[in-house]
């Protein structure tokens, strides 16, 4: 579902958008683009909790945080 997100409802939505985070349960930290956060002013703690997947949109400065439930 994580994979879905990121190549259907990216694509879609967020077409120029890049891709920050991705993780789950298993591998929480499984993709972090951790320079691209700090460079928007995001500081995340390595204890927190994060998203299943993190998009950014530079057109619209959007932090897109999605949780992948079934």
């Amino acid at each position: 579902m994580i994979r879905a997100i990121i190549e259907d409802f990216g694509a879609r939505f967020v077409p120029a958008g890049a891709l920050i985070y991705a993780g789950d349960t298993g591998k929480k930290w499984g993709y972090f683009d951790a320079p691209l956060l700090a460079k928007l002013g995001v500081n995340v703690d390595a204890h927190g909790k994060m998203p299943d997947v993190v998009l950014y949109d530079p057109e619209r400065n959007w932090l897109l945080l999605i949780e992948s439930v079934t």
